[in-house]
């Protein structure tokens, strides 16, 4: 289950209010479920919103559920050097590096009971 939110805060904001709603930052780890998503969000409302995936000790990438990066989705001329955190946008539904500390909308994604 998938869920937009409005209200910008930081990356870091939004991971904590992810978690406070039993939810992490939505982590793609196909095309299949990447499509899917991005298919069933309004485009004008896709505008800059951070996911689960940041940069860790300039080693890479990484999800916050730890899931491999297998499907990669970014950006022409993405990731870009020192841009730690990522986020969907704008309009294309394609990934982009930016700095964690700006304030932007935010996808969760919560686990459906029952399903894997």
């Amino acid at each position: 289950c998938y869920l937009p939110f409005f209200t910008a805060t930081s990356w870091n904001g939004a991971a904590t209010a992810c978690g406070a709603i039993g939810a992490h930052l939505a982590a793609f780890t196909s095309s299949q479920e990447y499509v899917t998503v991005v298919s069933n969000i309004n485009k004008a409302a896709m505008d800059d919103l951070w996911i689960g995936l940041r940069e860790v000790n300039n080693d890479g990438y990484a999800w916050v559920t730890q899931e491999p990066l297998n499907y990669k989705a970014w950006a022409s001329g993405e990731p870009k050097a020192a841009n730690g955190c990522v986020r969907l946008g704008p309009k294309t539904g394609g990934w982009f590096a930016g700095i964690c500390a700006v304030n932007r909308d935010y996808l969760c994604e919560r686990p459906v009971p029952g399903k894997p």
